[in-house]
């Protein structure tokens, strides 16, 4: 299998939803990616990964992406330059006139979300917006772009998920997965540890029939591996999955800020430019090496997953306010 690098590129913070777990936290102006900016970076990313031996996995969000008036030129430029190009975006941009378009430039996935239930969906989003998005979905399957579904899962959603993922294939998405919110104050998603590995152990359980039909396995929560240790096979010393921190991404926002994680808001890394470029921030920059220093991380140094796991940085940083803190849903910490 090859090496994967994946950089999450948000080009405008424009969007036209108020969902109630944004981490824009209000913030929806401000800069955007110019055509001209965004061939300097699509340049720098494709020589990182070069650099690294690593296919170029590229995502690219907001905001909502079509918000930005350089979005088509930028899209176009990306497609034609990187391994795999997918698009985060709202549901409202699924229409007839963008699929075609975007069918045309090959683009592989298109992301929606979908966060419980008609009821708890349209309250974290709008009035509306289940019903949209599930449509969407279906619009989506009848072309050669794979839809894909994320669910932000807290206390308020978590037990609607196993109904979440079945609505969603049965819409025909073709890989639904989920990460838990992360407050950007002191705070976590408020599910106990044991509740946690219960809700992943059936959302586990129920998902093997869909991966006996060509489904990718869930397994984006780093803690997944915990019900899962059979896949523990690997005999070396190097990291083998888990937390993506300091190993298979970056995150850059419209005012070229790189983050080594969207969701951890202590994970800024400085500012993106043709000096400081990617190589840079994921090679070079001394905060992204002490973000590699896994035997700091506090319940985890001495654990058996560690190379496999380390827990969600995200959601330690914001349930302690320190990257190394424990993970709040982890039952070995």
């Amino acid at each position: 299998m090859s090496k994967r690098f994946y950089l999450q590129w948000h080009i405008t913070n424009q969007c036209g939803n108020r969902c109630r777990h944004c981490y824009q936290q209000g913030n929806y102006g401000g800069p955007e990616v110019t055509l001209e900016r965004a061939a300097l970076i699509l340049e720098d990313f494709l020589s990182l990964c070069s650099r690294l031996k690593a296919d170029s996995y590229l995502a690219i969000t907001g905001g909502d992406p079509f918000r930005n008036s350089a979005f088509r030129s930028i899209l176009t430029v990306a497609s034609s330059s990187c391994f795999w190009v997918s698009i985060l975006a709202n549901p409202e941009n699924v229409t007839e006139e963008n699929l075609e378009w975007l069918e045309k430039l090959k683009i592989r996935f298109f992301q929606v979300s979908l966060d419980g239930l008609e009821k708890t969906h349209d309250s974290i989003r709008y009035p509306g917006s289940f019903k949209r998005t599930m449509e969407a979905i279906k619009r989506l399957s009848r072309t050669s772009i794979k839809p894909m579904v994320m669910s932000t899962v807290s206390s308020l959603n978590y037990r609607e998920m196993p109904a979440v993922m079945r609505e969603v294939y049965a819409a025909g998405a073709k890989r639904w997965s989920f990460a838990r919110w992360t407050p950007v104050g002191i705070g976590d998603c408020g599910i106990k540890p044991d509740e946690y590995m219960c809700f992943l152990r059936e959302i586990s359980k129920i998902h093997k029939k869909f991966e006996a039909e060509g489904h990718d396995p869930v397994d984006k929560d780093p803690l997944t591996i915990l019900i899962n240790a059979n896949e523990c096979s690997d005999s070396s010393q190097m990291v083998a999955g888990g937390c993506g921190i300091g190993s298979s991404v970056l995150t850059l926002l419209p005012d070229d800020t790189v983050m080594a994680c969207r969701r951890h808001p202590g994970s800024v890394l400085g500012k993106w430019t043709t000096e400081n470029n990617f190589l840079y921030h994921f090679a070079l920059n001394p905060k992204m090496d002490e973000f590699r220093q896994f035997e700091k991380i506090e319940g985890c140094g001495k654990c058996k997953f560690l190379k496999y796991c380390r827990g969600c940085r995200a959601a330690a940083y914001s349930a302690t306010g320190n990257h190394f803190g424990r993970d709040p849903q982890c039952p070995l910490c």
